[in-house]
């Protein structure tokens, strides 16, 4: 197996993202097997460029430097899981682009949890903030961890309502573990009740891609998705169109369901949860909910499927 300090230093190659990590382990079955393969063995389609080879050697020719690295982040509180460690989420290894490695803060094992994402629009209503907490702290009662992006608005309240009732809060941010700028205190509690996790290297500041590709996390991790309130940004739908790309049991509140957006989700089947403490029907879509591997992935015949 190769070490976290391999994965690290391949995983935070400019361009290296998870299509080519993906691409190199359905060729060579481990990532400790690519590693060990000829420069010529690690670039062709798809896998890596003469100059990403040339860094990676690099990186590997210092290894020792990066596990002081990781070392002193592990100090910071601060842990790498690389995406072959048990430690790693399962539930994202069924999604088409999991993160190669994961940067978290807290008790790992709370992926593990069936989990509820409840996420909308920064600039909510306060109708809608109050649904929000509500809503987590439903979820909380019933077991289940609330998953978020911990943004400002609809993702806030919800972690709040989980934090007030005592549940799991899993929270994925659009930036470094280092570098939180904004719900700084709630990304505390998240941690020290939760998880916090994050795919970028923890002094990343946030952009629109980051907190974009954030959502796929966020969708990934839970079992089902509930969007409060759908605002004028994509942010929300793409988490929304990411839960149906992954087959996640997809809910819609009044307020997100009366919106133009809403209307066609509705009239495309997605369920609307009219009372955050009437939510029986998403408690059990999201405990009977079994991911499926992508198909891409289950019909490459390699030993990418690190999940049953």
């Amino acid at each position: 197996m190769a070490s976290r300090a391999e994965w690290f230093a391949i995983a935070t190659i400019s361009g290296v993202g998870p299509a080519r990590i993906r691409t190199l382990l359905r060729a060579y079955g481990t990532l400790e097997e690519a590693l060990a393969q000829p420069d010529e063995g690690l670039m062709g389609k798809n896998m890596l460029s003469e100059s990403q080879v040339a860094q990676l050697r690099k990186r590997l020719g210092r290894i020792e430097q990066i596990e002081n690295m990781l070392d002193d982040l592990d100090m910071d509180g601060i842990r790498l899981i690389p995406m072959d460690a048990e430690a790693y989420p399962p539930l994202l290894l069924t999604i088409a682009s999991p993160p190669p490695v994961l940067f978290a803060r807290g008790d790992p094992e709370c992926a593990n949890h069936r989990g509820v994402a409840i996420v909308g629009a920064r600039s909510a209503s306060e109708e809608a903030l109050e649904f929000a907490q509500a809503l987590g702290a439903s979820v909380a009662q019933a077991g289940l961890s609330v998953v978020s992006g911990l943004a400002a608005g609809v993702d806030a309240a919800a972690h709040v309502g989980c934090l007030e009732a005592g549940g799991v809060p899993v929270g994925v941010l659009g930036c470094g573990l280092s570098a939180v700028r904004q719900q700084v205190e709630l990304c505390e509690d998240v941690a020290r009740e939760g998880l916090l996790l994050s795919e970028l290297m923890p002094q990343t500041h946030a952009t629109t891609a980051n907190l974009m590709a954030r959502n796929r996390i966020v969708a990934g991790l839970a079992r089902a998705v509930v969007a409060v309130a759908l605002g004028e940004s994509q942010g929300t739908i793409s988490t929304v169109r990411d839960a149906r790309r992954q087959g996640r049991p997809l809910f819609l509140g009044p307020i997100a369901a009366a919106t133009e957006s809403g209307r066609e989700q509705v009239q495309a089947g997605v369920p609307v949860i009219e009372d955050p403490l009437d939510i029986a029907t998403l408690i059990e879509a999201a405990r009977v909910y079994d991911p499926q591997s992508p198909e891409d992935e289950l019909e490459s015949g390699g030993q990418l499927r690190l999940f049953p």
